[in-house]
């Protein structure tokens, strides 16, 4: 067997910061894709600032938490097939999927079916054989002969269908940026008749741009406690809203900056104001910044050639492409120790012979 190169960068920050939302105390954040970013050209003309809670039939928003995510992967999300239809048109990306990935040979003659509550089970079988696959949330579940279990899939919401992507580790050489901005919204009905909360009327503005909401890919690491953590947020959903109704939630944006003092978040036409949003953002990139050394009592960076961990060095040594080396770890991050992997993972790539697995997440 050949020995496969594997380069994996965990970040993980410990900012301990009381970050105010529109009067309201932000939680902590603690630390999975689309192919392209959408952007639409938008009205810039001067946006309506405040809400009016004596409004009818326009909901209250405030924002109260917000985490900005920057993945950097050379992962390959790869479309298998719209779940709406198979069984149908696409059911031969299912079956290839069955076939070439999971090495399942016994689907070329069999059949397909779906049903369970609201259709969210597909049942690939044959007279000897049966697999089933069942739609949770953003991820499809296989259940096999161990029950069910991931197999590295996930599930994008477009346009009212789900599209279920194939998440392949370290499937090429190009390193691929992908930012996400993370809201977590309260949102009241303050009308005397019910509303209608639709997830698509919410959208963020950064300058003549505005990006629409999206789905967090999955990160298969135990170490990322930031995604895992949003992972099980509750997810905004389309709902009524009866007067006096409240509902809390999170919803993401994949935007083209780590965060932006620009960005607006709206819904439909009304402005979702946070008055110390600006100022948050100010102390979030000085805490960036700030030297972890003497607070953890550990330098930056930690080699696995050291016993237990124990030491470490102020300069990373990268020689985790030569064979019988190893790789060098973060004992701790800030925007600095950030940009080193960030410049040094695409160096190690061009230099490695086999394609290594790199892998980064940056949270806050």
């Amino acid at each position: 067997m050949v020995p496969r190169n594997e380069i994996v960068t965990t970040v993980i920050i410990l900012l301990l910061l009381s970050v105010l939302f529109s009067g309201c105390t932000g939680k902590k954040n603690i630390t999975l894709a689309p192919e392209s970013i959408q952007k639409e050209a938008v009205d810039v003309s001067s946006p309506n600032l405040t809400h009016s809670s004596k409004e009818e039939n326009i909901p209250e928003i405030k924002i109260t938490s917000f985490s900005s995510i920057y993945l950097h992967d050379n992962n390959e999300d790869i479309y298998l097939f719209s779940w709406e239809n198979v069984p149908g048109n696409e059911s031969h990306g299912l079956l290839n999927y069955l076939k070439n990935d999971l090495h399942i040979s016994w689907v070329e003659n069999a059949q397909i079916t779906k049903g369970g509550k609201e259709n969210k089970t597909i049942r690939v079988f044959t007279n000897e054989n049966s697999i089933e696959i069942m739609l949770s949330n953003e991820s499809v579940l296989l259940k096999r002969d161990r029950g069910y279990e991931n197999y590295n899939l996930w599930v994008k919401k477009e346009n009212g269908t789900y599209e279920v992507y194939n998440k392949k580790y370290g499937n090429k050489y190009d390193i691929s940026e992908r930012y996400y901005a993370v809201y977590n919204l309260s949102i009241k009905n303050n009308g005397s008749t019910t509303l209608d909360f639709k997830q698509s009327g919410l959208h963020l503005r950064d300058g003549n741009y505005v990006f629409n909401t999206t789905s967090l890919p999955p990160y298969g690491s135990s170490l990322l406690e930031v995604l895992q953590d949003l992972e099980n947020e509750n997810k905004l959903q389309d709902t009524t809203l009866l007067p006096d109704q409240s509902l809390n939630g999170t919803v993401a944006f994949r935007v083209n900056s780590m965060y932006n003092k620009s960005f607006l978040l709206k819904y439909d036409t009304t402005t979702v104001t946070s008055a110390s949003f600006e100022k948050s953002i100010e102390a979030l990139a000085a805490a960036e910044y700030f030297d972890y050394s003497v607070a953890l009592g550990m330098p930056p960076y930690n080699f696995c050639r050291e016993i237990n961990g124990t030491r470490g060095s102020n300069e990373p040594i990268f020689d985790d492409l030569n064979e019988g080396s190893c790789e060098t770890w973060a004992n701790w991050v800030n925007r600095s120790i950030f940009e080193v992997y960030k410049k040094s993972d695409p160096e190690r790539m061009r230099k490695s012979r086999l394609i290594p697995t790199t892998e980064m997440v940056y949270a806050f």
